[in-house]
């Protein structure tokens, strides 16, 4: 079925608001397809404008489609070859079809129900030409990650229209042969392979993955796993960033489900694909998997889906035309071509796909940023303790700023007072994204005492660690764990069938530069060895980059957090482009200028004159009566 959204630019559209595009011949006359199939169009891709060699934009309609439908698959007939009512090999004949075919369905779901009823089982299935073979699949039914799923479907290597053999390796009763084709209007998903980092550990039994995203604001449907582990069944959720009511960038649940591997009649099934029910994720996706008492998955890969679409235009005119894409604010709006859709694909029409994307020279998002969203009030920066300068690849580009871990020491806790300030001493509305964590780089110290182990973890610098982390070889043990100074502590327990001891410290975030621990060993031996691993917030700010650059102001906890309208950038700041800026050293604010300080100083000395001068007067004179006062 052919998803159909009918989205342009508007015909008096800006190419400046664009960062890429790329140039194609269109036929002057008639329909064209445009394919939008590079990874670089996988985010807002409802607002492109196409330009022909005139200057004029060209109306165009998006379509799209899922999976193969509507007169895609069709029956065929087939000859036994062997004794009824069981058959190990069928013969086809695909030149009814008159086309070439890419996949074959064999029998259909009821089918292999009534065969096979209750239980599972797998079948290796051929298909011969002559004797020659050309296509392998496997048939299967089975219980993966608690459902019920089964394949019918065998991949085909674009055969043309003959005759053909189907064996399979057992007698099977068949039913319903399908033979399938892909036809130039259909459009199949597109997948982008991604890179894991991890796992990290956000608690006993649960472990972290990010994977980070090209772009921010894909459309993803479905994430697939690549796990080297032999067997698992394992629960996992996964997350993106959004932009939350409080101005800040939390993490979202955007998809959930079960993931496993076994093996069946000597053959291997997986099931490794989470559905993506979210579309305009963050810059990054977050796999949260339920372990268990297990081993963290060896997750080395993913591969992400999304739906594909292309551009149909009618009369493009004149050539060669100019596509642009990835706008700096999406502003979609439609054209009255989604009536025609059917009968311009009747037509056939021709599919061009761009040889290559550029950036776009004329680039220039500041002219169409919403300014009046863009400034806030005066900034009042009394109070503050220090700062640290801005910069940004470009002025009016969404940019995200990473702070570095030791601001965290100066800043309050809830970073409600962080100002960004332009260079007329206006604030910047800006989003804040604190959801990953940062490994610290420590030393540990430790010290033998009476029934206790001392362990000193030293930091780099001052910040709010978040997590620690303790490991030991140490196979079977209970022991009580203190964080001196505060009251935070746990009991640290390693069966024997627990493997390597690995204990997790929430911190709560307080500021240090020193974690001192306490393992009380009681009349046991100490633990052996102890490494410690020590995580930070990962703080950014999310804001579009000022003229003449800004200034980021903090250390002052009492204030409260700011009010922007931001709500209604949103868009903008998540699904955008998003450039990468740099934060400078850290500047302590001067509590006085350098006259104040000066005259100061004059003044302190000039008192401490004038008490020494008192106390040498009062030793010369000790008697001495002080002088009466004038008579009343």
């Amino acid at each position: 079925m052919i998803l159909l959204t009918c989205l342009t630019a508007a015909l008096a559209a800006d190419p400046s608001v664009y960062a890429r595009q790329t140039t194609l011949e269109l036929p002057p006359a008639g329909p064209a397809l445009i394919g939008l199939d590079d990874a670089q169009l996988w985010q807002n891709r409802d607002d492109l404008l196409l330009l022909d060699a005139e200057g004029r934009a060209v109306p165009w309609v998006i379509v799209g489609s899922w999976q193969d439908q509507l007169g895609r698959c069709e029956r065929v007939a087939w000859d036994p070859v062997g004794r009824p009512p069981y058959y190990e090999r069928v013969r086809i004949d695909t030149r009814s079809v008159g086309r070439t075919v890419n996949r074959l369905r064999i029998g259909s779901g009821s089918f292999h129900r009534g065969i096979f009823s209750g239980g599972a089982f797998a079948m290796d299935v051929a298909v011969y030409e002559g004797d020659r073979k050309v296509a392998e699949g496997l048939l299967w039914r089975a219980n993966i990650a608690h459902q019920e799923r089964e394949n019918y479907e065998i991949q085909l290597p674009n055969l043309p229209p003959g005759v053909y053999d189907v064996v399979a390796p057992d007698a099977l009763r068949w039913r319903d042969l399908e033979v399938c084709w892909t036809a130039q209007a259909d459009v199949r998903p597109l997948s982008l392979d991604l890179s894991v980092e991890g796992p990290e550990y956000l608690a006993s039994g649960t472990s972290s993955y990010t994977i980070p995203l090209p772009a921010a604001g894909l459309e993803l449907t479905e994430l697939e796993l690549e796990v080297s582990d032999p067997r698992f069944d394992r629960s996992v959720e996964v997350y993106s960033p959004a932009i939350s009511d409080s101005l800040a960038l939390s993490m979202r649940e955007v998809g959930d489900g079960p993931i496993e591997r076994l093996s069946l009649g000597g053959a291997t099934l997986d099931h490794t694909r989470l559905p993506l029910r979210s579309s305009g994720l963050g810059d990054r996706l977050e796999l949260r998997i339920l372990d268990g008492r297990d081993p963290a998955l060896k997750v080395t890969g993913a591969t992400a889906t999304a739906r594909n679409r292309q551009l149909l235009v009618l009369d493009a005119g004149p050539g060669p035309h100019t596509l642009y894409a990835a706008p700096a604010t999406p502003d979609p709006a439609s054209h009255d071509l989604g009536h025609a859709i059917v009968e311009l694909l009747r037509e056939d029409p021709p599919r061009i796909t761009p040889a290559s994307w550029r950036p776009n020279p004329g680039y220039n998002p500041a002219a169409v940023m919403p300014q009046a969203l863009l400034r806030g009030a005066a900034a009042d920066i009394s109070g503050y303790e220090a700062s640290r300068a801005l910069t940004a690849p470009q002025a009016g580009l969404p940019t995200r700023w990473t702070l570095p871990p030791e601001l965290l020491a100066v800043a309050g806790g809830g970073l409600t007072e962080l100002r960004i300030v332009d260079a007329e001493g206006f604030q910047v509305p800006y989003v804040i994204d604190r959801v990953d964590r940062v490994a610290l780089e420590t030393t540990v110290s430790r010290v033998e005492e009476a029934g206790r182990s001392r362990l000193k973890v030293t930091l780099p610098f001052r910040t709010r660690p978040t997590m620690l982390r303790l490991e030991t070889d140490s196979s079977v043990f209970s022991r009580r764990v203190a964080v001196v100074g505060s009251s935070l502590n746990t009991t640290w327990v390693n069966g024997p069938d627990d493997g390597r001891a690995v204990l997790y410290i929430d911190l709560r975030e307080q500021v240090t530069d020193t974690l001192e621990l306490l393992v009380s060993n009681g009349d046991d031996q100490p633990l052996g060895p102890i490494s410690a691993k020590v995580w930070a917030p990962a703080v950014s700010v999310v804001a579009v980059a000022p003229e003449g650059g800004a200034t980021l102001w903090y250390g002052k906890p009492s204030v409260g957090r700011p009010d922007y309208d931001l709500s209604m950038l949103s868009a903008l700041l998540v699904r955008g482009e998003l450039g990468v800026g740099t934060v400078g050293p850290e500047v302590l604010k001067e509590t006085s200028s350098p006259v104040d300080r000066t005259v100061g100083m004059v003044g302190v000395g000039v008192l401490a004159l004038a008490l020494v001068g008192l106390v040498l007067m009062l030793l010369r004179d000790p008697d001495r009566e002080a002088p009466d006062g004038e008579p009343g």
